[in-house]
């Protein structure tokens, strides 16, 4: 292959390309450049560079440091670099001696550029050797931070490593947090300062005892913890080691996510790790080089921030947490929201202010809710094969409800309900059952297996009564305490009254069942003759009526202003289960259930008014 030749393929002058080679092609546009860089290295063109000591040798040199994960830095650079036509020198360096004398090799080596992985105590003396030879240098300094950077040095950003490992846990419900470190160097300094503020954004307070570097703790701050970031996987292994001895299990017990430095390291099947990208800063690394080598913009160089668990073996919510399981057996739908200034009479036409779509239905309300709060929450249901069934699931697990009791019914579409709100946020509900209607019997045994170590199972009416009542009895069979909303019935069974801890009519719902002549009270006594453990009647704006057998109490409501009423019983019933199941007396479980359903409220569109924890725990008096 010749220059001439080049030219020919390439549709320019001999002269463009000699210029292109040697580069001297200032007023060459970028497009005509890079096409005759591609040819030059598919067929390997090369000009004789002892006469052309300026001329592309297309070679680039590395010097690597050692240390873990450098291996996968430096097969990260040889491929990157082949993929764009180019060949390698790679050195490796343990010392600032090493790193010195490697350099000097490269540059008598005439390489089009160099890449420098620096050593701990790298000097700048070397750096500016290259760079007085008129060679391209690209470098990585990881082991000394950004403010010891030359500029457009890369570096892998630790502190945001720390951040996504200690969100894993906190996503898991856990509060009590350490970060073993494998020194204080910069990469352990930022690796805590970004686990300082994950800790920080969700309202968890940093201790110093957070932060060690015993490569054994001792056994008291061990228990102490139920959640532990490891700074590499060797120090995760120990940790292992340390519990095993201890008799606390991972991640029964403690739950540990060590950061990886090499692929396949932490691998085996016991810890979760996530892995430093030295891949994705290689490629970098190299296209940056190249592209001050071949003066081209280099826009898809970039270290990937998404820093994500080989798998979660290792992680579980927090031991004291895990009584704090509810299961949710209900309705799926996709509802639609329509509201108006007042409802429409027989024979007339109105017109919507506006009309939304948005995930609903009381299962999916209550375990929504329960999931927000912190509750490990398992949903059985049905949803159409259908495009909305397929958002539903997704939504499902983007809020971490396990929808593993989710099926898909083949022949009807997802369930729909039709939501009418007036101004003053009262709503009136019309319900497609679709897929919902055909949950059976068998649909509950099928996952009989998620009600085993279940607090609470919350069950309401709107499925056929045969599914309510065996679910009721397989909650009971596995000691789960069953709330039941009876919804869109005018009688409930003694068989299935018999299995209900706690009943939750509303007003109009208790009226319904019993008529509307007896008193809050005669209603209660009623439910609690058939069986029943507790009532508790929702009286909207004016709070509600607990009666079981020692208390007859009132409780007011939360004073909000209410915007849509919709969502407001599944929260109150979530919420109501969920601190039952923390171990809260019934008064206290009551007065969280009331501010959750008030919060609830004040936005339209059930899901997005659901309360989190930190905002509950901020409008509860001494809550």
């Amino acid at each position: 292959m010749t220059i001439k030749e080049i030219a020919t393929i390439a549709n320019v002058s001999v002269s463009t390309v000699s210029k292109i080679i040697n580069k001297k092609d200032q007023g060459i546009s970028d497009e005509t450049r890079q096409r005759v860089m591609k040819i030059v290295k598919e067929y390997n063109y090369s000009p004789y560079a002892k006469f052309q000591p300026t001329a592309s040798s297309l070679l680039l040199g590395t010097s690597i440091a050692s240390g873990a994960g450098h291996e996968q830095l430096m097969t990260s650079i040889v491929k990157a670099a082949r993929e764009e036509g180019y060949s390698t020198i790679i050195c490796t360096s343990a010392s600032l001696e090493d790193e010195e004398k490697n350099l000097s090799v490269l540059c008598s080596h005439h390489v089009d550029g160099i890449i420098l992985d620096r050593v701990l105590d790298s000097s700048d003396e070397g750096c500016a050797y290259v760079e007085k030879q008129g060679i391209p240098l690209q470098i990585i300094d990881n082991y000394r931070g950004f403010e010891a950077s030359y500029e457009g040095s890369l570096l892998i950003d630790y502190s945001a490593l720390g951040y996504a490992a200690a969100y894993q846990l906190i996503a898991q419900h856990h509060r009590h947090l350490g970060c073993i470190l494998n020194g204080s160097d910069y990469k352990n300094d930022c690796l805590l300062e970004g686990f300082k503020r994950c800790l920080f954004d969700h309202g968890i307070p940093f201790k110093e005892e957070m932060a060690q570097t015993e490569t054994e703790l001792p056994s008291h701050m061990l228990r102490q913890f139920t959640g532990i970031i490891c700074a590499d996987y060797e120090l995760a292994a120990g940790l292992k080691r340390q519990a095993d001895s201890l008799n606390l299990k991972i991640p029964r017990d403690l739950s540990v996510i060590a950061l990886s430095a090499t692929v396949g390291s932490g691998d085996s099947e016991s810890i979760s790790t996530i892995r430093v990208p030295f891949e994705e800063l290689g490629r970098r690394c190299v296209l940056q080089l190249i592209g001050q080598i071949e003066d081209r913009p280099q826009n898809s160089a970039s270290v990937s921030l998404e820093y994500e668990l080989n798998h979660t073996n290792s992680i579980d919510i927090p031991g004291n947490l895990r009584g704090n399981k509810i299961v949710v057996v209900g309705s799926i739908n996709m509802d639609t929201l329509i509201h108006f200034d007042s409802m429409p009479q027989i024979g007339e036409t109105m017109l919507a202010d506006n009309r939304t779509l948005i995930p609903g239905g009381k299962g999916l309300n209550q375990a929504l809710a329960a999931s927000k709060l912190g509750a490990d929450t398992y949903l059985i249901g049905k949803v159409g094969k259908d495009h909305d069934g397929s958002v539903l699931h997704d939504y499902l697990k983007l809020h971490n409800v396990n929808a593993e009791g989710v099926k898909d019914d083949l022949n009807t579409p997802t369930g729909t309900a039709y939501i009418y709100i007036r101004a003053d946020g009262e709503s009136s509900i019309v319900v497609y059952k679709g897929a919902n209607q055909y949950m059976q019997v068998q649909d509950v045994d099928q996952f009989e297996g998620l009600f085993e170590n279940a607090s609470f199972c919350l069950l309401h009416t709107e499925l056929s009564p045969d599914v309510v009542e065996y679910a009721a009895q397989i909650a009971r069979k596995h000691h789960a305490k069953v709330i039941l909303k009876p919804c869109v019935v005018s009688e409930l069974s003694d068989s299935l009254l018999q299995h209900v801890d706690i009943l939750l009519p509303n007003e109009m719902e208790a009226g319904r069942l019993l008529g509307t002549e007896l008193s809050y009270e005669e209603k209660a006594q009623h439910f609690l003759d058939k069986g029943v453990q507790t009532v508790i009647i929702t009286l909207g704006p004016m709070g509600c009526y607990l009666r079981d057998a020692e208390r007859s109490q009132y409780f007011k409501a939360a004073d909000v202003a209410v915007v849509d009423t919709t969502g407001a019983a599944d929260a109150f019933a979530a919420t109501l289960a969920v601190y039952l199941s923390r171990g809260h007396p019934m008064e206290a479980a009551i007065s969280y259930a009331t501010y959750a359903a008030g919060l609830s409220t004040t936005r339209q569109g059930v899901p997005p008014a659901l309360v989190d924890q930190n905002t509950l725990d901020l409008y509860v008096p001494n809550g």
